[in-house]
């Protein structure tokens, strides 16, 4: 078949774009059709897409000597084959030596010659000779200072070009060379190239590693996961001497020697070098060694702990004061890891650091103490996430099928880091969420209690008057209606909170609780809580009602909708008649939408109803150009009814400012010829209006 191909192409004089894509043409196959191209003087293919196709060495020098010659060609794509080595090396050599090609494997290369950008995102899997391609260009981009090659499976030779090229750059400030399972720079080896470029350019200030398994490699045959010093260590020495430097991710990079899965033997020694190394950088101000088992334990709890490597970096922060951002999400710490970093950061009188990420540490009642201690005295401090913990001392199985709840309930710890927020001055943001802090977990199992949301809802009181707290998040925590009721009584009861936005989506909240919510929004004392989330609550049309005339009351948004907000996506959230009415006493605000400009509510349950009360806000809404209502059942469902089209209708008829509007899939498949008839009777003399019906 290929080779039919072939022999057609080396007459044809009129195909512009030839697509062969994932046909699995080998080297065989293309070799015969780089062959034909070549031979055809009168070829006036300009195209030629040979993604997919198994090409190894022997096609990838039929690439080679074809792009050399053939005059013709813009625009080449060899993504997802296997050119590697001295293949990959002259490919990028002859693309970069004719001057007709404008496009390879989705680079720019015409824009970039002309040095066209200041920030660039190459994320299009681009492979070693694309690596080699954008470090050929490098040198003619001076303008150039943002570049993400992520997910680009650049291996060790495409990341030792890149690194080359850097090496004299000055103009660089931040690069995205990060991975996904495999990785993208060759692992410690190309992790080696990056370090010694790190060594002698001192422009870039920001670096992002992530997922790249520089502290090892997957064995397929021992199927275990192999543990390498040398890149941690290479990057660790780098830190020593650069000086520019302000940014680093090293997350989800086996720095111990254990994987994702729980695979291989832990060590220290990685993760130890990079410890040394913040003990005498004072450049480095946000690091994330996030997901990177420092004590041994993998996501699903599997290993031998040990806090050997979380020691070691405990000890750094005790000397290091430059740090302003650290993240240690997702290393399974538990408490002794965690009382370790925060009694560190608690003796150092020189820290700066500001943001703390601790989620998913296995953080318990003892680790809540330590964290409560340091935060107490910590004025720096502006804002932690201790999201998906233990802190009240259960949790649930969440990797074993049939896991039940775990532990024994106390409120000791919440209750401490609660009190720790009656004297902080410096806490802006408070990430609680998905901590069972009422004893329940996600499937309602355990016995409810409210002695740990009361003392944070105690503590939401007071803090304030010498607080600084703007942002607490308490979601998944199964609340209830008395938990939810009683944040946002202590918030809206507090003259001189700071907190400006409260999320209770999806928070199973009933009658009971919004009467306790309509009651705190209704009397509330601060004028500064402008934003709440309660769509998806178990609400009826009265209770939305009731909600929506105390936010139009206080100019408050129902939807979490920001005043500075110019764009809102809602579809797909499995919103109801009454979340329609959230929605539109928003939209009827113009204090809580009036940059809104764009709304996508498609794919949710409004039904007629919710049409008409959207209606009702369209009439009044002068800010919104932009409306997706489509795939909302606004016709009824199985059987057909005009009313809530005929809302809609009559609302676009006198709304000014929509230029634009989806009101498709709305009724049975079709709208129906009725309601069809209506909207478009509403368009007339709307000249330019984009409708879809």
């Amino acid at each position: 078949g290929i080779t039919a191909i072939a022999d057609a192409l080396r007459v044809n004089g009129a195909l512009t774009a030839l697509n062969l894509s994932s046909n699995r043409l080998k080297d065989e196959g293309v070799s015969a059709v780089c062959k034909a191209i070549q031979s055809n003087k009168e070829t006036k293919l300009a195209l030629l897409n040979f993604q997919n196709n198994d090409i190894g060495p022997v096609g990838g020098n039929a690439v080679v000597a074809m792009v050399a010659v053939t005059g013709a060609l813009t625009r080449v794509d060899v993504r997802r084959n296997h050119i590697a080595g001295d293949g990959a090396a002259q490919l990028a050599a002859a693309v970069l030596g004719n001057l007709k090609i404008e496009m390879f494997n989705e680079i720019p290369i015409k824009e970039m010659r002309a040095d066209s950008f200041t920030e660039l995102n190459l994320e299009k899997y681009v492979g070693v000779e694309g690596g080699m391609v954008m470090a050929g260009l490098m040198p003619v981009m001076g303008g150039l200072t943002k570049l993400s090659l992520k997910r680009n499976n650049l291996e060790e030779e495409g990341t030792k070009a890149t690194c080359e090229a850097l090496k004299q750059n000055k103009t660089l400030k931040e690069l995205d060379i990060s991975g996904a399972d495999c990785g993208n720079i060759g692992g410690s080896a190309g992790a080696k190239h990056v370090a010694r470029m790190l060594g002698v350019n001192g422009g870039l200030t920001s670096l992002n590693l992530s997922s790249n398994r520089i502290g090892g490699y997957w064995d397929r045959e021992q199927q275990t996961n192999v543990f390498t010093p040398e890149g941690p260590k290479a990057i660790a020495d780098a830190l020593l001497v650069n000086g520019g430097l302000t940014s680093l991710n090293l997350s989800s990079n086996q720095l111990c020697g254990i994987g994702y899965l729980g695979k291989g033997t832990y060590t220290a020694e990685g993760i130890t070098a990079i410890a040394d190394a913040l003990r005498v950088n004072g450049g480095l101000t946000s690091l994330d060694l996030s997901s990177n088992q420092l004590c041994g334990i993998d996501h699903a709890d599997r290993g031998t702990y040990t806090a050997e490597g979380i020691t070691a970096i405990a000890d750094a922060l005790r000397v290091n004061g430059g740090l302003t951002a650290l993240n240690l999400s997702s290393n399974r710490l538990k408490d002794e890891g965690v009382s370790a970093v925060c009694k560190a950061i608690q003796s150092n009188k020189e820290t700066k650091l500001a943001s703390l990420n601790m989620v998913f540490n296995s953080i318990g009642p003892v680790g809540a103490k330590s964290v409560a201690a340091m935060v107490a005295v910590t004025g720096g401090l502006t804002s932690i996430n201790l999201s998906e913990n233990y802190l009240c001392g259960i949790w649930t199985d969440s990797y074993s099928l049939y896991g039940g709840q775990h532990g024994t309930y106390t409120a000791e710890g919440i209750t401490a880091i609660a009190d720790a927020l009656r004297v902080n001055g410096g806490l802006t943001s408070l990430d609680l969420s998905s901590n069972l802090l009422c004893g329940l977990d996600n499937r309602g199992r355990g016995t409810y209690t409210a002695e740990g949301i009361t003392a944070i809802a105690d503590a939401l009181r007071v803090n304030g008057a010498f607080g600084a707290l703007t942002s607490v998040e308490l979601r998944d925590n199964k609340l209830g209606d008395k938990g939810w009721g009683a944040i946002f009584a202590a918030i809206c009861g507090n003259k001189d909170s700071k907190i400006t936005s409260l999320n209770a989506y999806y928070e199973n909240i009933g009658p009971a609780g919004v009467k306790l919510i309509t009651e705190a929004l209704r009397t509330s004392v601060t004028g500064g809580l402008t934003v709440t989330d309660l769509l998806g609550n178990k609400l009826d049309a009265e209770y939305a009602k009731m909600l929506a005339e105390v936010a139009k009351q206080k100019g408050i948004s129902l939807c979490g909708i920001r005043r500075d907000q110019t764009t809102a996506y809602f579809s797909h959230k499995g919103l109801k008649p009454p979340d329609a009415i959230l929605l539109a006493s928003d939209l009827s605000q113009t204090v809580v939408t009036g940059s809104l400009t764009k709304i996508n509510v498609s794919w949710n349950s409004f039904g007629p109803e919710g049409a008409k009360v959207f209606a009702d806000a369209l009439r009044v809404n002068g800010g919104l150009t932009s409306l997706d209502l489509s795939n909302n059942s606004l016709c009824g469902v199985n059987v057909y009814t005009v009313e809530g089209i005929t809302a809609i209708a009559d609302a676009l008829r006198v709304n000014g400012a929509l230029i634009e509007c989806d009101l498709s899939n709305n009724g049975m498949g079709i709208m129906g010829k009725e309601g069809e008839a209506l909207i478009r009777k509403a368009m007339q003399g709307k000249a330019g209006f984009k409708l879809r019906i």
